[in-house]
């Protein structure tokens, strides 16, 4: 039987949260950090970049994402998102969309970094506001 090791959510967290600290966010200054773990059990991080044109700005998951992808990987076995809000933030919708289809099962995390709350692991798609279909 072939079993995936336990996501290890601390380290995932603390990735989410050391490159929050890179967000550029001088419009909203809604920090976020994101750090997703590969089916490889590699950990890949992002964080928002704003613009002045919004269309432009680049969400904390989607960066990540798109690093991931990059490498060359596919699979996302969990993902962890750290805010600074009084409650931890849901994720940009492009988790499911621009993931691979299968990826909105993956496990989530919502953390805020202070004073620290963590919402229990769920599924991506559980995390949206709405119920939403991949376009990508």
């Amino acid at each position: 039987m072939n079993t995936m090791p336990a996501i290890d959510w601390t380290s995932l967290v603390a990735a989410a949260r050391e490159v929050r600290e890179h967000a550029y966010a001088p419009y909203s200054q809604y920090q976020v950090g994101a750090a997703l773990l590969s089916g490889s059990g590699r950990i890949y991080i992002g964080c928002n970049v704003e613009n002045a044109s919004y269309g432009l700005a680049l969400c904390a998951e989607r960066s990540a994402i798109a690093a991931m992808i990059a490498d060359g990987e596919r699979t996302i076995r969990a993902i962890a998102i750290v805010t600074d809000v009084l409650w931890p933030g849901r994720p940009a919708a492009c988790v499911v969309r621009c993931s691979p289809s299968s990826q909105m099962t993956s496990p989530c995390i919502l953390h805020r970094r202070r004073p620290a709350r963590w919402r229990a692991p769920r599924r991506c798609r559980s995390c949206l506001p709405i119920r939403s279909v991949p376009t990508c």
